[in-house]
C-alpha cells in the first residue's frame, strides 16, 4: 500500500492536535481556575471551517457548564449561555443577578435584550411570563444604585420592556419616560439621539444636526453626528432621493462629518470608530452626476483607501446601486 503524502496526513494530524491540546487546556483551566477563559482561535487547514465551528461550538458550552456551576450571578456567564442557546439557564442566572448583583443589571439586560427574539421564539410564551416579573424585581433595585448608573440600568431594562410590550409605539413610549426621568444623564442624552433617528421624520437630519451643535465634544453629540451622517449616506432610505438625483453634495458633507468624527475633537467611542464606514458605505439610487463630480468623488475614495484597507463594508455597495 502507498503510504499517504504528507499533505493528506498534515490537515488530520493537526486537527486532532488542536483538538487534544484544547480539551486538556479546558480540563486543567477548570480544575484550578474557577472560572475558566473561552479558548482562544487556532490556526486551521483550509477547507476545515465546519469542523473548526463545531469544536468552537462543543468547548463554549463546556465553559458554559462550568461558569453556570462556579459563576452562576454574573452577566458574562449570562451571556454565554445564551450564545450557545441555554435560554432557561440564562433566565435563572439573570434572576440571580437581579437579587444578589444589582451592578451588573445593566450589562445582564443588554445581553437579553440582544437576543429577546430568539430566547422568545425557542420557546412557548412562558418565557415572556418569567421575564416580566425579573423587570419588576430589577426596577426595585434602581433608587440603590448611584445615578448614572441606575440610568444605564433602566436604560437597558427599557429595552428589554419594549419587546414583551405588545404596544405598537411602546419603543418609543418607553424611551421617552426614561429620557425624562434621567434628564441629564449621559445615558438620557443619548437615549435622545434615538428618538430623534426617526426615518419617518422629515426634519431627522436637522434635528440631530441641532443636537450636534448643542452638545460638542460629547459622546451623545459625536452619536448624533454619526447618526446625521448616516441619514445622509444612506438617502434612499431616510432622505428618501429621487431618481436621477445628484448625491455629490451629500457625499462630501459624509465625508466631512466622516472627517470631523475622526479629528479628536470627540472622546474615542463606537461612533468615532465607525466613522470612515460612513463613507465606504454611502450609497444613491440610480443618480446623475455633473460633469466632473464622478472625478472628484474617486479622488475622495482615493484618499482614504490606505486608512480603510482594513474596513469591510456591511454590503457590497458602495456608492451606487
Amino acid at each position: 500500500m502507498r503510504p499517504l503524502a504528507p499533505a493528506t496526513v498534515c490537515p488530520l494530524f493537526i486537527l486532532l492536535t488542536v483538538s487534544a491540546v484544547n480539551v486538556v487546556q479546558i480540563s486543567q483551566s477548570t480544575q484550578t481556575d474557577p472560572l475558566p477563559a473561552l479558548p482562544r482561535p487556532v490556526d486551521y487547514p483550509i477547507g476545515e471551517g465546519q469542523t473548526q465551528s463545531l469544536q468552537s461550538a462543543g468547548l463554549r458550552a463546556k465553559v458554559a457548564t462550568h461558569r453556570l456551576i462556579h459563576a452562576s450571578d454574573r452577566a458574562s456567564t449570562l451571556q454565554l449561555l445564551l450564545e450557545v442557546r441555554r435560554y432557561d439557564d440564562a433566565l435563572a442566572v439573570l434572576g440571580r443577578i437581579v437579587d444578589n448583583k444589582p451592578s451588573d443589571i445593566p450589562a445582564a439586560f443588554d445581553a437579553l435584550a440582544d437576543d429577546y427574539e430568539s430566547v422568545i421564539s425557542y420557546a412557548s410564551r412562558s418565557r415572556v411570563d418569567t421575564i416580566r416579573p425579573l423587570i419588576k424585581a430589577a426596577k426595585a433595585h434602581l433608587t440603590s444604585l448611584p445615578r448614572e448608573q441606575a440610568a444605564r440600568a433602566a436604560r437597558a431594562i427599557a429595552s428589554v420592556e419594549s419587546r414583551s410590550d405588545s404596544r405598537p409605539d411602546a419603543w418609543r413610549s418607553l424611551l421617552k419616560a426614561f429620557v425624562n426621568k434621567y434628564a441629564g444623564t449621559e445615558v438620557a442624552l443619548l437615549a435622545q439621539v434615538d428618538l430623534l433617528d426617526d426615518v419617518s421624520n422629515p426634519n431627522r437630519v436637522a434635528a440631530l444636526d441641532a443636537f450636534v451643535r448643542a452638545h460638542p465634544g460629547t459622546n451623545p453629540g459625536a452619536k448624533a453626528l454619526f447618526s446625521k451622517g448616516f441619514a445622509l449616506a444612506n438617502g434612499p432610505f431616510g432622505l428618501v432621493d429621487r431618481p436621477g438625483g445628484n448625491p455629490t453634495d451629500r457625499f462630501f458633507e459624509v465625508l466631512d462629518i466622516s472627517r470631523q468624527l475622526k479629528s479628536g475633537a470627540y472622546p474615542p467611542s463606537e461612533w468615532t470608530k465607525r466613522a470612515l464606514s460612513l463613507v465606504v458605505e454611502s450609497s444613491a439610487y440610480k443618480p446623475s452626476f455633473a460633469p466632473g463630480n464622478i472625478e472628484r468623488m474617486l479622488s475622495a475614495y482615493e484618499g482614504l483607501l490606505p486608512v480603510v484597507a482594513d474596513i469591510r463594508p456591511r454590503s457590497d455597495s458602495v456608492l451606487c446601486r
